[in-house]
This record gives structure tokens, C-alpha cells and sequence, in this order.
């Protein structure tokens, strides 16, 4: 017996909201795998994995729709602090033969 998985819908108008502490719009996702639905709405599932989620999407929708995940902001070459963290260093190794003989 399996503990059945929650959903919240989230519309479309609550999906980003204004934060106050950090001053720029945060979006409002309860869950990492929601799906949007035919009003627009974003359905999430409360669960850490996709293939549940996808199967209670099933059950919820007769197979209609697929799981979608939500993408974080921030990529991962940048730090908290917004800086590059991964930078590139050319050798000579690493230049193509026809360009070792130029200078």
C-alpha cells in the first residue's frame, strides 16, 4: 500500500509572486514536477520522484499530460554571490595545429 501523492495547483497569477526580503519576483513552487493543465493552471505533485509523479498525473488526468520540472535560476557556473566561478585557460596544447605556427 502506497501513501497517495498530493497536489496543489498553483494559478497562473500566484506562480510568481513579489518578495518583499529579496526585492525581485520568486516563484512560488511547492513541488520540483508539476504539469500545467487546460486552464493554464500549474498542477505540482509533492513528491522527490518523477516516475510517481508521472503515474499520479496518469491516474489524475487519463494520460493527457506530462511531467515538467521546474529549472533553477541560477546556473551552476555561478556562485551565490553572482561571480564566475569556472574560468578557461589556453596552453599552446590546447590550439588547434594550424595555429601553433602563427605568433
Amino acid at each position: 500500500m502506497s501513501k497517495e501523492i498530493q497536489r496543489v495547483v498553483v494559478s497562473e497569477n500566484e506562480y510568481e509572486v513579489w518578495s518583499e526580503d529579496e526585492q525581485k519576483f520568486v516563484i512560488n513552487a511547492p513541488s520540483n514536477f508539476y504539469i500545467i493543465n487546460a486552464l493554464g493552471e500549474k498542477v505540482f505533485y509533492l513528491t522527490r520522484d518523477r516516475a510517481l509523479a508521472q503515474s499520479q498525473a496518469n491516474l489524475d488526468f487519463d494520460n493527457k499530460y506530462t511531467i515538467r520540472t521546474v529549472k533553477d535560476s541560477k546556473p551552476k557556473y555561478k556562485s551565490e554571490s553572482g561571480e564566475v566561478s569556472v574560468r578557461g585557460s589556453n596552453t599552446r596544447k590546447c590550439f588547434a595545429p594550424r595555429l601553433k605556427g602563427l605568433k
